[in-house]
């Protein structure tokens, strides 16, 4: 699997922001750092890719296993090597039992068959899974049952406790929907949602939501957050430590998401640079976390989710910086942007890929934001209500107003839908128009970071030549496809016609 740069669309983000943007001379260390990293970063790939190539057919092979983790769906999770993958590799082992560790056996690799328009196999391969490894003996019954006690032992991980704790917690108090969307931005785990509310809040451009992301991971933070600004430096300190183990802890509890991944890398740099009073922007930190990243798990260049995670990060940082010395209506302005900059910023990413664009994203997300933040205070008062128990009463309290919350939501979610469309097909439409229409918000933020006096000349030439591509994008795509309809009913029509 060669490295493509069609497949890396975010390395090119990142090298074209740090040249226009980040290198600043003022900030010389960091840029030539940061340049540093992207190097190290491909170079990560390149080896990536050349040990651990993409196979489309089942490998048998000596394997040996050093480490095994159970996972929900009674499979496990383990760390083997073999000839083909030298340095070690993630596998399924889908057994009720994990395999022996430290000993050589034979098995077969077998790569992830794609059923319909998802890829599974890239899915897996964005968690750095490689495929489903099968044993080609049998264990005797003495081994399994060896096994079995080692595999209940692999499942006492803080996380995984923390995560059982919440979910029993969620069943014991909700139901229904209710609990499969708090079973979503809690834990990570979507599959309590039927798939008739997953396809509404995809149509509703509100699937964000139940995707954990730093919308998320800030709101565990919250709190701790709020001392970073202290004069004290051991107060700083100390909030920096807490808000960084909340949220690796956070994003351990729902499973490493790549999106949750990005949110926790980028808040434990902010506040590492706070705590220690070091000056960096946000745009800076988001250089650097990718890098990293990338670095650490180069497929997760190509996952969809890394890839609309830092899409959308990156345009709203651009606008951010663009907005800033607005004064007082800057507010305004970024509460009322943001949605729109984080679907125009992420477009030639998620409608080629999903197909669909969401005509009501707007107003949904504005009112997401209120809604997300009051079931945060909500869900606040509830946890920690259940953790005392002369305040029982309370959580009893909060569980009927947070169950009324989201249904009150839900259902007029799907009343409205009902009513009037929420999104718009868009298989026929070219993908060069989305590329294009994301490319040139790029292109204006970094041409109005550096002339901000040049806004209105600026904001004239972008809305100007977004005009001129929209007819081609959108317009052209439609009459070529009546066309060959029209005249082919025609023909057909003056055929009936001329037979006797």
């Amino acid at each position: 699997m060669g490295i493509r740069l069609y497949d890396y669309p975010l390395l090119a983000l990142s090298v074209f922001l740090i040249i226009g943007i980040v290198g600043s001379w003022k900030h010389s260390g960091i840029f030539f750092g940061t340049l540093l990293f992207l190097a190290l970063g491909l170079g990560r790939m390149a080896l990536h890719s050349r040990h651990y190539p993409h196979s489309n057919s089942p490998i048998c092979s000596t394997w040996i296993c050093t480490s095994a983790q159970r996972t929900d769906d009674v499979k496990y999770e383990c760390l083997c090597s073999s000839p083909q993958h030298p340095l070690g590799t993630i596998i399924e082992w889908k057994q009720d039992y994990p395999p022996e560790l430290q000993k050589p056996f034979l098995a077969t690799l077998k790569p992830f068959k794609s059923l319909g328009t998802f890829n599974l196999a890239k899915w897996k391969g964005s968690k750095g899974i490689s495929g489903s490894l099968s044993r080609l003996e049998h264990y005797r019954a003495q081994e399994k049952l060896l096994n079995a006690i080692r595999g209940r032992d692999l499942d006492k991980s803080l996380p995984r406790r923390f995560r059982f704790l919440i979910q029993r917690k969620l069943d014991a108090s909700f139901s229904g929907n209710v609990r499969g969307f708090l079973y979503a931005i809690t834990t990570g785990d979507k599959s309590k949602l039927s798939r008739s509310i997953k396809k509404t809040f995809s149509h509703a451009g509100v699937a964000h939501l139940l995707a954990v992301s730093g919308y998320h991971v800030g709101l565990i933070c919250f709190v701790p957050a709020l001392f970073l600004n202290s004069k004290r430096r051991l107060v700083r300190i100390a909030a920096a430590i807490i808000s960084i183990a909340l949220a690796w802890m956070f994003v351990a509890i729902c499973k490493w998401p790549s999106s949750g991944i990005r949110a926790a890398s980028m808040i434990s740099m902010y506040a590492l640079c706070k705590g220690i009073r070091f000056s960096i922007s946000g745009i800076q930190i988001w250089s650097i976390a990718l890098t990293g990243i990338i670095l650490w798990n180069p497929v997760l260049a190509s996952d969809t989710g890394a890839q609309l995670s830092f899409s959308a990060v990156l345009a709203i940082l651009l606008f951010l910086r663009i907005t800033a010395e607005s004064g007082r209506r800057s507010t305004i302005y970024r509460g009322i942007g943001v949605p729109i900059i984080a679907q125009l910023g992420t477009s030639f990413i998620s409608i080629p890929v999903f197909k669909l664009f969401p005509l009501l994203f707007w107003p949904f997300n504005i009112v997401a934001q209120l809604s997300m933040a009051a079931l945060g205070l909500l869900l606040s008062i509830w946890g920690f209500s259940h953790a005392f128990v002369p305040l029982h009463p309370v959580a009893g309290y909060c569980t009927n107003l947070i169950s009324d919350f989201i249904n009150f939501q839900l259902d007029g979610l799907i009343r409205l839908q009902q009513q009037i469309p929420f999104a718009i097909d868009m298989e026929h439409r070219p993908h060069w128009i989305w590329l294009a229409l994301s490319a040139l918000y790029f292109v204006s933020a970094l041409w109005l970071i550096e002339y901000p006096h040049q806004k209105k000349a600026i904001f004239i030439r972008i809305t100007a030549m977004s005009m001129i591509m929209a007819p081609w994008g959108f317009i052209a795509p439609e009459l070529g496809r009546e066309v060959p309809a029209s005249s082919s009913s025609i023909g057909t029509h003056s055929m009936e016609i001329s037979v006797p």
